[in-house]
């Protein structure tokens, strides 16, 4: 059942001695004081009372008559050493004074959960939707203001922590019942052009947060993030915060470019936009040469629906491209994506082993391939090749600085092996349909004959998987090479019959340009992960110089080929420089159609449990004595105006 607000794991328990843990139900807030001995000023009373009981020691004075002194006449005749106490407003108020000042410096406060003293653990999500402006002025700074109000209602005793939660958890400040401390991280952060990963600033604040007390999880977010796993910690209660009203976004979901096989030289540009609107919006979307526009599409898209555009780029050989949707929307950072456009390059590709008549038809349908054929591995030399691709057979030592595919093989000296006999009819189990080389590839309708006993080195990825080997294998070596293996005989399935191969081998292509042998004709990345910069022989500096889109500057030291950039948090172009020069530029994008999907979400899931979203005030151990000065300040104003009122009849 859905709870609203919280969720508690555990029961309520109490053991001799200890404090209590658990929770009471919400508004069950009673009044502690934090500072006892203040009440020891109420000995104060009496004094103020006694000098209202003190005979007045008053001056004579001859007047011609007392008629205009009535009053005074009066108080004389009641003179005495200690006269009768009377109803006295200014009394009354004096008193009133006192006992409020008395209050407030035993700094009292209503304690809103069961503990006097709470461990809160505030994680602040700070991803490219919390940018959204329909909660002015964004949604990022009106979670800003709701953690500044948690950190200033923390009483003596509380402790909190800050956790800022984008593609990755960031500890801005552990706990500390530091008010100055917590504001100073705040101020520090900001939004950032990311996807949102919630999951690991989660279970990062329930292993700060077990065994502390008053333990307590706050997440502050629009919920544009997957389901978290279930709170495990006992006595630790979690609440949800959501920001966002609406979702008015129009966004750029997808960029790609390919070459155009019917006209060399020319380029296709794919830009799909999403209108993630509740009505029917229009813009343009214009393309953009090294900042001049040169062409432009109207767009009219019914809500809820995508579209891809194409533009015919030609005559461009070096350059950068951007694709902008020039509309007013809820969120700006999805409008714009850039991509580096750089010279064409061949790439090249080798065969070795017998000839294919599919695969090479396929690689020959690719206008920026170059296909050489080899019969034997004997005597083999990487040489020149981008690309080398070995049907059956491969050289037992074959260096590992090269890009290959291995088709029913594995070289002797690797740590991949075929390591069995052969199965026969393998089912496809499953696939990673998510990875470069596996896009818009489906193998539902692909079977294989038999295939070899794969085992695949330890840190490889498996992208198809079977019963008892994988299917395809891809392993990274010294972050910059790859090798694809492939254990069963292509002759021995129907995979070149079907749509799919082709697109695997033009992903494969595409693969092998994205690494320093290839170099790709079109360039981008995506926010929150690493770029690799390669540095080759180019260059005899220690250090490599990024500017970000923001103009900041980071400095990355070379200790290895490629160099791996990872502060790619902001949407656009950053340059990279050696020793003063110009080296290359790099582009990121957001693309990301769940994050451009900004509609807030008003319950979250926490393993098998609904967290409701608490709209209101979230409520704190809360110190009131400032408004209790401040009504003493008021009632001393008033005393003495009745006072001079007094006087002055």
């Amino acid at each position: 059942m859905p709870r609203r607000g919280y969720i508690e794991p555990g029961a309520l328990e109490l053991s001799p001695g200890a404090a209590l843990s658990g929770a009471f139900p919400r508004g069950s807030e009673t009044v502690n004081f934090l500072n006892l001995s203040a009440f020891g000023l109420l000995g104060l009373v009496p004094v103020i009372v006694l000098l209202y009981l003190l005979k007045l020691k008053r001056k004579p004075q001859v007047v011609s008559s007392t008629l205009l002194w009535f009053r005074a006449v009066q108080d004389l005749e009641a003179n005495a050493p200690f006269q009768r106490l009377r109803k006295n407003l200014l009394l009354f108020l004096q008193l009133l004074i006192l006992l409020l000042l008395v209050l407030a410096l035993a700094r009292p406060y209503l304690q809103a959960a069961t503990r006097v003293k709470q461990s809160i653990a505030v994680i602040l999500d700070r991803s490219a939707s919390m940018q959204a402006t329909d909660v002015a002025p964004s949604r990022f700074e009106a979670a800003v203001e709701k953690a500044q109000v948690l950190i200033g209602d923390l009483s003596e005793g509380d402790r909190m922590m800050l956790i800022a939660a984008s593609h990755q958890a960031q500890v801005l400040q552990a706990f500390t019942e530091d008010k100055e401390q917590l504001y100073q991280a705040l101020r520090s952060v900001e939004a950032v052009d990311t996807e949102t990963d919630l999951t690991e600033a989660f279970l990062l604040a329930q292993s700060l947060l077990q065994n502390q007390p008053g333990g307590e999880m706050v997440i502050l977010s629009d919920g544009g993030f997957g389901d978290l796993p279930p709170l495990a910690v006992k006595g630790v209660r979690a609440r949800y915060v959501p920001f966002g009203q609406r979702c008015e976004n129009l966004a750029l979901s997808a960029l790609d470019i390919r070459s155009d096989p019917a006209a060399p030289g020319t380029y296709q540009l794919f830009a799909s936009v999403s209108n993630l609107c509740s009505a029917q919006r229009t813009a343009d979307l214009e393309l953009y040469v090294d900042g001049a526009i040169v062409d432009s599409q109207p767009l009219t898209l019914p809500p809820g629906e995508s579209r891809a555009e194409v533009f015919r780029v030609s005559g461009v050989e070096r350059g950068i491209l951007e694709v902008r949707l020039d509309v007013e929307d809820d969120l700006a950072v999805d409008n714009r994506a850039y991509a580096v456009f750089a010279p064409e390059e061949t790439t090249e590709v080798l065969l070795v082993g017998p000839p294919i008549h599919f695969l090479q038809r396929a690689l020959a349908l690719d206008p920026r391939v170059s296909l050489s054929q080899r019969e034997s591995a004997e005597g083999f030399e990487a040489g020149r090749y981008d690309l080398v691709l070995f049907n059956g057979e491969c050289p037992p030592d074959l260096s590992p600085n090269g890009n290959y595919v291995f088709f029913a093989c594995a070289p002797e000296s690797w740590a991949a092996k075929v390591s069995g006999p052969a199965i026969e009819y393998p089912p496809i189990v499953d696939w990673n349909r998510a990875h470069p080389l596996l896009r818009f590839v489906s193998l539902d309708n692909v079977a294989i004959v038999r295939t070899l006993q794969l085992e695949s080195p330890p840190a490889a990825e498996i992208l198809v998987e079977s019963l008892k080997t994988p299917l395809l294998a891809l392993s990274i070596e010294q972050g910059r090479f790859f090798s694809l293996f492939v254990p069963f005989d292509l002759l021995d399935s129907n995979w070149m019959l079907r749509a799919s191969f082709p697109i695997l081998i033009t992903n494969l292509v595409d693969f092998c340009r994205d690494s320093p042998g290839g170099g790709g004709a079109f360039s981008q990345q995506t926010t929150g992960r690493p770029v690799p910069l390669f540095v080759g022989s180019r260059t005899a500096a220690d250090t490599l110089e990024v500017r970000s889109p923001a103009g900041v500057r980071y400095s990355v030291p070379i200790v290895g080929d490629p160099v791996y950039f990872t502060s790619t948090e902001r949407a656009g172009l950053y340059e990279v420089t050696a020793a003063g020069r110009e080296r290359e530029s790099f582009a990121v994008n957001l693309l990301s159609l769940r994050e451009s999907n900004i509609a807030p979400r008003a319950e979250i899931q926490l393993g098998s449990e609904t967290l409701e979203g608490e709209a209101g005030e979230l409520k704190t151990n809360q110190e009131i004595w400032k408004s209790l000065a401040v009504v003493a300040l008021l009632i001393l104003l008033a005393e003495w105006w009745v006072y001079h009122r007094r006087i002055g009849v």
